[in-house]
């Protein structure tokens, strides 16, 4: 399930999304926010969390499994470096694991030795371009066709995604 705040910065209503999530049986709970607010009532529930954006564990190591953690210098440097040499030209990054651009925070201890191995080796077949995340066949939760078999989807195609795939609990509207 997804609830949106549409903030980066509410806490309050972050909170109460989180919230709202684990009233109908959200066992692991994670954010797009940039604020522990949705940690917190993960933690008060007794419920799982996974963090965003940077290691969060300190803040509730004991409901904490890791966190996607964004490393902006890589960008960051690739963008200067070209500036410097003439050679950058506006553009977006989608840069992912591939690149050192996302990572995965340590596990926290009540992760299961199969679960980390499993991610581990998940992580290396995306890094060495083994395995797709879109790969196809995918379809929206109304039945229309996203990503054919055997084809991967464009950045273009996730970023004009206007509703969930099949099988995410939730709207989008």
């Amino acid at each position: 399930r997804n609830v949106f705040t549409n903030s980066w910065i509410d806490a309050p209503k972050a909170k109460e999304a989180a919230k709202a999530l684990i009233s109908v049986g959200a066992d692991v709970i994670t954010q797009g926010v940039d604020m522990p607010a949705p940690q917190e009532a993960a933690k008060e529930a007794g419920k799982w969390f996974i963090g965003w954006d940077s290691d969060m564990a300190p803040l509730a190591p004991e409901v904490t499994l890791t966190s996607a953690l964004l490393h902006w210098k890589v960008i960051y440097l690739d963008v200067v470096k070209k500036v410097m040499d003439g050679t950058w030209k506006s553009s977006d990054y989608y840069w992912g694991m591939d690149k050192g651009a996302i990572s995965i925070a340590p596990y926290g201890p009540m992760v299961p030795d199969e679960v980390k191995k499993y991610v581990d080796n998940r992580k290396q077949e995306i890094i060495d371009g083994k395995f797709e995340v879109f790969k196809g066949p995918l379809k929206y939760q109304d039945g229309t066709e996203f990503v054919p078999q055997g084809k991967v989807a464009t950045d273009e195609q996730i970023l004009s995604m206007t509703q969930f795939l099949e099988g995410v609990v939730g709207s989008t509207k």
